[in-house]
């Protein structure tokens, strides 16, 4: 179907959408035979180290990581298990019509019989070359420390991921996960985050993945210097205290668009994970634990304080990819075509791409948008003419066709 005026295709399905992936781990990323191929590599026994990838469901976040660290996260050891991933993944985002994805994967000090940082690097980067060249979509990568690890190897990654970046330029962010109810006191990690911050890098670190105390532990902590929330979803819980938050801190990184409007605070939204992990179990309201993740991400969207870029999280043990995630928030939350389009030109808009590399893939999302917009808009005309020839009150009948029609996002 081509608009009459603009003369373009409308995407008519969401294999159409543009897509983006702003939050996935690399230790997670290898799927179906590949992942048992590395297990066979590694001589591990999926069978006895990952019983919930097999049943598909975990009892909470925390069973998850006992199994992430005594299998997902031993996978791989050379560089050619971290090229094959990473190649393999980006193929199959690109066949899913994603055009930028985020990788966020760890840094580690030379250890005896580890591969370097900079064999890292130069594997996932001729990755990321090889996908480009031969698909057309790009990626970049962002450097991970993890909570548990302590706040001088956090600083450490931050130093490194800046170091590192003069050779490998698709370095963009510093991130941070983990065990978000950690003793050591988030205010220790600042000193990392101001670094990576004051390098140019873009900052994003899990929060509110458990429980809203922690999200405004991170918007407390660490507002100053994050671009983008990991999970977030217990924001709603209190989001009338993030907003004076941010209403306060007109400085730190959350959006502010004007003084008279709401600050936006970018979330990246994982719908599987959310599903797999029971993730919304300690939710206040008694309403959202009825078909919870539905709730969840629609009112996240309806808030209109948040704005939301879409992730795959741990792809290959939920057995998902970007075009899956894409499909359940159409069908599970009731996302149209156009709202997801908007989270793609959220997703370019928030991520760390550098302004120069942003702009043309940013256009060419935003011109999906406005097509779908625009065609949504005939529908809605069409029908409203239709009602206002039986009730004889036009404006009546736009009020109860237009609401929704504003797109929030980009």
């Amino acid at each position: 179907m081509s608009h009459p005026i603009i003369g373009a295709a409308v995407p008519t399905s969401v294999q159409d959408i543009f897509k983006v992936d702003l939050h996935v781990h690399l230790q997670a990323l290898a799927a179906g035979e590949t992942m048992r191929a590395l297990a066979a590599k590694r001589g591990l026994d999926m069978q006895t180290l990952a019983p919930g990838y097999a049943r598909q469901s975990w009892q909470d976040l925390w069973d998850f990581h006992s199994e992430y660290e005594r299998f997902y996260g031993k996978l791989h050891k050379e560089p050619e298990d971290y090229y094959r991933v990473c190649y393999e993944y980006l193929t199959q985002a690109a066949q899913q019509n994603a055009i930028y994805v985020e990788i966020a994967g760890s840094l580690r000090p030379m250890q005896t019989g580890k591969i370097s940082n900079e064999e890292l690097m130069a594997a996932i980067g001729s990755a990321f070359a090889a996908a480009e060249s031969n698909y057309g979509i790009k990626a970049g990568f962002i450097a991970n420390t993890v909570r548990d690890f302590g706040p001088d190897h956090a600083l450490w990654v931050a130093r490194e991921a800046v170091r590192l970046r003069e050779e490998f330029g698709f370095i963009r962010g510093f991130g941070m996960s983990g065990n978000e109810n950690h003793p050591v006191p988030l205010a220790e990690y600042i000193a990392a985050f101001h670094y990576a911050h004051a390098a140019g890098l873009g900052c994003t670190a899990h929060a509110g993945e458990t429980s809203s105390q922690t999200v405004v532990e991170a918007a407390e902590t660490l507002g100053a210097y994050l671009d983008r929330f990991g999970h977030g979803i217990y924001a709603l819980d209190d989001s009338a205290m993030l907003e004076q938050y941010f209403r306060r801190h007109p400085s730190h990184r959350g959006e502010l668009i004007n003084p008279a409007k709401k600050p936006h605070c970018v979330l990246e939204i994982c719908y599987s994970s959310y599903e797999k992990l029971n993730s919304w179990a300690k939710f206040k309201s008694g309403r959202r634990k009825t078909n919870p993740a539905q709730h969840l991400i629609r009112e996240l969207w309806d808030e209109g304080y948040y704005r939301l870029v879409p992730g795959t999280d741990d792809p290959g043990p939920f057995k998902t990819d970007i075009g899956n995630e894409y499909r359940l928030l159409h069908e599970k939350c009731g996302l149209e075509l156009w709202q997801l389009s908007a989270l793609t030109c959220a997703g370019i808009k928030y991520s760390f791409l550098p302004d120069a590399d942003k702009k043309p893939i940013y256009a060419k999302a935003r011109a999906q948008r406005t097509l779908l917009q625009a065609a949504g808009r005939d529908v809605v005309l069409q029908a409203t003419q239709r009602n206002a020839r039986n009730d004889n009150d036009s404006s009546h009948a736009l009020k109860k066709l237009v609401p929704g029609m504003e797109i929030p996002g980009a």
